[in-house]
């Protein structure tokens, strides 16, 4: 599957009107209560949820790095991904069946 640049901005403009959508006051911030993840010490720079089940959540980070989870964010396991080792991802994205992940790294775009 070719990825074409107008299909990352859409991509990109959907995740920024979610994330605008999203105020300090309102929703799940309104409480102010922030607490651990149980995924201390790693530089995690995305997250995805699987739509068909919301408890499946893969986190990417740097030196390649990605974790999953399968209860909400309470446990975590990292994986060897076969990416290589001096990346970081930027962006985790599942396509639209939710069977595919795709991982945009500054070494180029993969998918598991």
């Amino acid at each position: 599957m070719r990825i074409t640049a107008p299909k990352v901005f859409l991509l990109l403009a959907t995740v920024m009107l979610c994330l605008s959508a999203c105020s300090p006051t309102s929703g799940i911030f309104a409480g102010g209560n922030w607490q651990s993840s149980g995924l201390p010490h790693q530089h995690i720079r995305t997250l995805a949820v699987d739509f068909n089940n919301p408890q499946d959540i893969f986190a990417g980070g740097s030196q390649g790095k990605v974790f999953s989870s399968s209860d909400g964010g309470q446990h975590w396991a990292e994986h060897r991904t076969g990416l290589p080792p001096t990346v970081s991802i930027n962006t985790l994205s599942f396509d639209a069946t939710g069977k595919k992940l795709y991982a945009a790294t500054d070494a180029g775009l993969f998918v598991s």
